[in-house]
């Protein structure tokens, strides 16, 4: 069962704790990261080109965290998706995405994850994000990248398909 939480953006001093979750956490490495994932995380926040959104308990414990950049009026990227160890399998990283899917009704989605990470990709399916191509070899242990899209189009023809789940 779900604890309480509060969903909102990360201000402050929560960047710190959020790219310390980060480090903390695995994430697959693209061969093309110049950088620890945490480091990127920071200076993207920083600049604000990325806004990262949590989930908190009532006692501002961190339970989850999403990062996403607009990249013009009707596209979105999200980046860096992260469920504390402990949290994780409750549907916490669902509500963030709905989180962001509500504050921006009429825009297009991109988010990638690598081709063994069953968890997120069970997410982004149950969420009706759709394939749309892979990078082949683009992780540092040779395996591939895989891309994702959601359109508003795609939540109108199927309105029940996240809602299932």
């Amino acid at each position: 069962m779900m604890a309480y939480a509060i969903a909102r953006q990360i201000y402050g001093n929560e960047i710190k704790m959020v790219c310390k979750a980060i480090q903390g956490a695995f994430f697959l490495p693209k061969r093309s990261w110049r950088k620890p994932l945490h480091e990127m995380a920071y200076e993207g926040l920083m600049s604000r080109k990325w806004t990262g959104i949590g989930l908190f308990t009532r006692q501002k414990e961190l339970v989850a965290y999403l990062d996403y950049k607009r990249e013009n009026d009707t596209w979105i990227e999200i980046g860096i998706c992260l469920t504390i160890e402990k949290y994780r399998n409750q549907g916490y990283m669902q509500s963030l995405f709905r989180f962001l899917f509500d504050t921006y009704p009429n825009c297009s989605f991109r988010i990638c994850t690598y081709e063994k990470n069953a968890a997120m990709i069970q997410c982004i399916n149950r969420l009706g994000f759709r394939e749309n191509h892979r990078l082949i070899n683009d992780r540092i242990d040779g395996t591939c990248t895989i891309y994702y899209t959601k359109t508003p189009i795609d939540e109108k023809e199927a309105p029940l398909a996240h809602q299932a789940n």
